[in-house]
């Protein structure tokens, strides 16, 4: 049975005054300080929404992507073509992404001054905000994974059939997405019945769920298939080395033999930074400096027909530049917090380990298993992994406050005595 969660006197108001501040705040800044960066993943995001719904739109949609985020795309710009509305959408991903965040993880929780002021630091710094003026999907993925986290956590007091419909609408969310972040929301809604409810009254309404995430997935993959199969020989642009959709998504993986493991072990260390902390290379600072620094940056591609027809497109300004100034000299602050908040990633994966100690640390799982798809990859590309950011910076957070709060109970007590 579902059990109605409340909170204590005043805890309620504390939590929703703070995280909407600065969701609104990451909006603001988002819009008036970040330029627009579109970098070949993004010609081939703003292509495929351009071309949607067309005349042979099977020719030049991008079909290794989902629909999901080319589908935005096209809305935003049947409204505006204007990089503001970019920006815009994906800043609101980002700051309902911080909201739902800060809201499962200090659920009934008091947060006090400097927790609340380290929290400013990592959502109000380039790592975070500064992803919302890319057409990459950092942004939705982000997204995906608050709203996985926050069904986990609807989940805890039994899952309800009004609460499967939910799971349904965000496995379906996350796998227009990427069909990857789609069957990680799926193996969470399995661990969620399985550890919070009683498996054997809700395998019906799993199997019901399995039904319909397996037809649709299954629909578009094969959709795809057919298309590039039967029109293999007058693809152009950038589907034109495709040959299969579903292969050539194999072909990025490790290959599975006997080291699979061991490879991806050493992929992870790549990835976290952990082969060489605080000295690695990383692809995601490169494209920060370019949001900051001077006006719209339209990256270099070998289909320049397409390019020139995508930028002539959409109308882009130049931001507030002292602002935008103020963030590119916090980009190496990010640089470090995005050092810090890999490593405690792998203190996520610690945690959740040991979850039958506390079942709440089930939160950790869709950030863990994002993380863990990405090392079975064949190169190791920290933007990857990027909305991984935010989530173990909060777990750092979370031991700040608990800290702060213990070492202010010891000095009360030896004041009053």
């Amino acid at each position: 049975m579902k059990v109605k969660q409340d909170y204590p006197l005043g805890v309620k108001y504390s939590i929703i005054k703070f995280p909407t501040f600065i969701g609104l705040l990451i909006v603001v800044i988002s819009v008036i300080s970040t330029n627009f960066v579109v970098t070949h993943d993004g010609y081939l995001y703003l292509n495929s929404a351009n071309n949607l719904f067309k005349t042979n739109f099977e020719l030049d949609y991008q079909w290794l992507r989902e629909p999901g985020y080319p589908i935005i795309l096209r809305l935003v710009s049947e409204v505006f073509q204007i990089d503001y509305a970019y920006v815009l959408i994906q800043s609101l991903m980002l700051s309902t992404s911080f909201y739902i965040f800060y809201t499962v993880f200090f659920y009934k929780e008091k947060t006090n001054i400097l927790t609340k002021s380290f929290i400013v630091i990592i959502v109000i710094n380039p790592y975070f905000f500064g992803w919302s003026s890319t057409i990459l999907q950092v942004a939705p993925i982000t997204l995906c994974l608050a709203l996985i986290t926050l069904m986990i956590h609807k989940s805890q007091n039994g899952i309800s059939i009004r609460d499967h419909l939910y799971w349904n609408i965000v496995n379906i969310f996350c796998w227009s997405i990427a069909l990857q972040i789609g069957i990680i929301s799926f193996l969470c809604h399995f661990a969620a019945m399985l550890i919070y409810s009683n498996i054997k009254n809700q395998m019906k309404y799993f199997a019901i769920s399995l039904l319909v995430f397996g037809s649709i997935a299954g629909t578009w993959t094969t959709y795809k298939n057919y298309v590039l199969a039967s029109t293999q020989n007058v693809q152009s642009g950038w589907n034109s080395n495709v040959d299969n959709a579903f292969t050539s998504g194999e072909k990025l993986l490790l290959p599975l033999n006997r080291d699979v493991f061991k490879n991806a072990f050493k992929s992870s260390l790549n990835l976290t930074g952990l082969k060489s902390p605080f000295n690695r290379e990383i692809e995601s600072e490169g494209i920060l400096k370019n949001a900051f620094d001077g006006c719209t940056v339209w990256y270099p591609t070998e289909n320049t027909y397409i390019a020139g027809q995508i930028q002539s497109s959409i109308t882009t300004n130049c931001k507030v530049k002292e602002l935008s100034a103020v963030f590119l000299g916090l980009v190496p602050l990010g640089t470090f917090l995005w050092q810090i908040s890999n490593i405690f990633l792998w203190i996520a994966i610690a945690q959740l380990l040991f979850f039958y100690r506390n079942k709440s640390r089930l939160l950790l799982l869709p950030t863990v298993l994002l993380f863990l798809s990405y090392t079975f990859l064949i190169f190791s590309i920290d933007r990857y992994i990027l909305p991984t950011y935010l989530v173990p910076l909060i777990l750092l957070s979370k031991i700040i406050n608990s800290l702060v709060q213990k070492f202010s109970l010891v000095l009360r007590r030896n004041f009053n005595s």
